[in-house]
């Protein structure tokens, strides 16, 4: 059985809840050379245990200081759009602010956030500002789009949004 078979065996078992599933299997597996490589191609997985705890876990490494490569910031850009659960767009979204982007890859990045920024869940509208403003630096000429959808965040419905709208507006 391939790496990428067994992390997708043991991620299938998540439950959205239990992340001590996700922490063992990041540990058991991270010396192998292509974990990365198929953790990137679980990402965008049909099935939403398998992509929420691939995002989860790359989030996690991400979080405690990793970085990803040229390439695997590229997978992890391509592999956004075909994300379809809340969970694993909210934490692509939550670490879009600590890749190093390209000018493309922040464009393909921005198309894919702005429904992001209408969607129900108030903490995915909230990290979807959040990412368009991280884009944003990354290729100037969306500038004005992250501005507006930081305006209209400041004036969202839900407090969570316009709470993470001022931690933008107060770290620019």
């Amino acid at each position: 059985m391939s790496l990428l078979e067994q992390l997708r065996a043991e991620l299938v078992r998540f439950d959205g809840k239990a992340v001590s599933l996700l922490s063992e299997t990041a540990a058991r597996h991270k010396a192998n050379k292509s974990f990365f490589n198929d953790l990137l191609t679980l990402c965008a997985d049909k099935s939403p245990a398998v992509a929420d705890g691939a995002t989860w876990i790359l989030k996690a490494h991400i979080d405690d200081g990793g970085v990803l490569t040229r390439k695997e910031t590229a997978r992890l850009v391509s592999a956004a759009p075909k994300t379809s659960s809340w969970p694993a767009q909210l934490h692509i979204c939550q670490v879009i602010g600590k890749l190093e982007l390209t000018a493309s890859q922040a464009q393909a990045l921005a198309k894919w956030l702005k429904p992001l920024l209408k969607h129900e869940r108030p903490f995915l509208r909230a990290w979807s500002v959040d990412a368009l403003c991280a884009v944003a630096v990354a290729d100037k000429a969306l500038k004005a789009i992250a501005d507006r959808a930081l305006k209209a965040a400041q004036n969202d419905s839900a407090a969570s949004v316009r709470a993470r709208a001022g931690n933008i507006e107060r770290n620019r």
